[in-house]
């Protein structure tokens, strides 16, 4: 079974739904065609002209990078500086390029996920939630040798989401009574006589957005001549697992020091920045991988004792400073090459689980492109 593009990208996808984008970035397909064939994918951190031409020269059809070509594209693409040279070689060699930025910091599972997990973060939840889609319970009646068809029906539309998990639904059987009445053509029964037939009752979430379309495509294949069905309002939500940075509690207690420390081993790095006294108490931790200042003020409001992030700036390590807090900054890139393993690992889980023929591999020659220099 042939693999394109397209059926790459659906994969992907879920793993970080689109909808998760943030509005001012560019995810998803940056250059090439959905109809290619992929039989080989790069995995990278960024979409370099080093990284390409390492795709193209060892005839690699998808490359999957974390950050986009480009957040605005610009206007010409001119083919002798970046990101126009890259497009350019991509287009010579067939390489297609797909980008799971924002999107993919913020899904569950995600990449702020998994440096928490590296942190051994205890009751993790989100630090900076996305706005959460309104949910109803949509409960519908089927005659039990039709609840199969319309469980399937139902598979096939966004009901029953809940975190990591689709089609999740609920039945219980009983008994449904009705009496058609003149005009009506009814699929069981006869006009004006009450008939009891074995019915199943189907409830699932629902976000009040999608209700029409997943009614509609119930109704299409129900065999009643009119859907019993009944929509209520959640009052209490859907716990949001999606969102920028989390939030969570280390397994012991420790000073700002020795977690700045902990940090440096957990990412294998040999240096940070460091801001509050290094003897403060550290349980609660927030972090957010790649450039963490925009999250400040969600640190703050977070009651957490320390934020960890990477390009934080002189004015916020004077504001946590007077508040008491702790920062530690290890970088950019160091919270952020993970996403190599972490889409490398999902998706050729997800490729194997599906029996496709395709090859993932890691580009592994990517490095911070800063440097530190010492005086005399």
């Amino acid at each position: 079974m042939s693999v394109t593009v397209a059926d790459i990208m659906a994969i992907m996808n879920r793993l970080a739904p689109p909808e998760l984008m943030e509005e001012w970035d560019n995810c998803g397909l940056q250059a090439g065609s959905p109809g290619q064939r992929v039989e080989k994918i790069m995995v990278a951190l960024d979409p370099s002209f080093a990284v390409v031409s390492e795709a193209c020269r060892g005839g690699f059809d998808l490359l999957i990078t974390h950050h986009p070509l480009f957040i605005k594209a610009p206007r010409p693409i001119d083919f002798s500086i970046m990101p126009g040279r890259a497009i350019a070689m991509a287009a010579k060699y067939g390489l297609s390029i797909f980008s799971a930025h924002t999107n993919l910091d913020s899904a569950e599972g995600g990449l702020n996920d998994m440096c928490a997990d590296l942190l051994g973060l205890k009751r993790t939840r989100v630090l900076s939630p996305r706005p959460q889609p309104d949910y109803v319970k949509l409960v519908f009646f089927v005659p039990v040798d039709h609840e199969r068809e319309l469980l399937d029906v139902l598979s096939r539309t966004s009901a029953g989401t809940l975190g990591n998990y689709a089609s999740c639904s609920f039945s219980v059987r009983g008994v449904g009574r009705f009496k058609p009445l003149e005009g009506s053509s009814p699929h069981i029964g006869e006009t004006g006589k009450i008939a009891s037939v074995n019915e199943t009752r189907v409830e699932a979430i629902v976000a009040r957005r999608d209700l029409p379309d997943v009614v509609d495509a119930l109704k299409s294949r129900h065999p009643y001549e009119t859907m019993a069905y009944d929509v209520f309002p959640l009052a209490g939500g859907i716990e949001n697992r999606h969102g920028l940075g989390r939030i969570g509690d280390l397994e012991q207690k420790m000073t700002l020091g020795m977690f700045a420390k902990y940090a440096m081993e957990r990412f294998e790095i040999n240096s940070a920045r460091v801001a509050g006294d290094l003897e403060m108490t550290v349980r609660k931790v927030a972090l957010c991988s790649g450039s963490g200042s925009g999250l400040l003020d969600d640190f703050m409001a977070s009651g957490a004792d320390v934020y960890l992030s990477g390009d934080l700036k002189y004015h916020d390590g004077m504001a946590v400073i007077e508040a008491g807090r702790g920062l530690v900054d290890i970088g950019h890139f160091e919270t952020e090459r993970l996403v190599v393993d972490l889409i490398a690992g999902k998706l050729g889980r997800i490729v194997d689980d599906k029996g496709l023929d395709v090859t993932i591999s890691r580009y592994a020659g990517e490095t911070n492109p800063f440097v530190n220099l010492k005086g005399r």
